[in-house]
């Protein structure tokens, strides 16, 4: 997950799901730490950060990142905006593993570009190297 290669040389040690079904959105209000990825339109996003469950969450601490938008939307909860103020810039670095996979999307060669590719051949060097 390109978001947990953000944290390098850290290891992610909590619950991580690549992959959350919207109908179980109410995981976004779990006690623990998580990382938890969604795919959608920008219409569907906007939903669902109007669902009362993510505004809830977004209060305790949750904070969502739009990767296609290239948006980082900050928890409400106290102390946190402050820290991510002074982080080195994560929506640039965000954006620039976006731009990576669209090169890589968009090559003809690459394994990203088929998943039929991906299956038989699995993942080149450059891809291997960006994700």
């Amino acid at each position: 997950c390109v978001l947990l290669q953000l944290k390098k040389p850290f290891q992610w040690a909590s619950n991580w799901l690549p992959l959350l079904p919207l109908d179980m959105i109410d995981f976004v209000s779990s006690p623990v730490p998580f990382v938890a990825g969604m795919v959608c339109n920008n219409a569907k996003f906007a939903e669902i950060i109007r669902m009362n469950e993510v505004k809830d969450a977004m209060k305790e601490g949750l904070s969502v990142v739009n990767l296609n938008q290239g948006k980082l939307i900050m928890t409400k909860e106290k102390g946190i905006k402050t820290i991510v103020e002074q982080s080195p810039a994560p929506i640039q670095q965000l954006s620039s593993f976006k731009d990576r996979l669209e090169v890589l999307r968009d090559s003809g060669d690459s394994s990203l570009a088929s998943f039929s590719t991906f299956l038989k051949n699995g993942l080149s060097w450059e891809a291997l190297v960006t994700l």
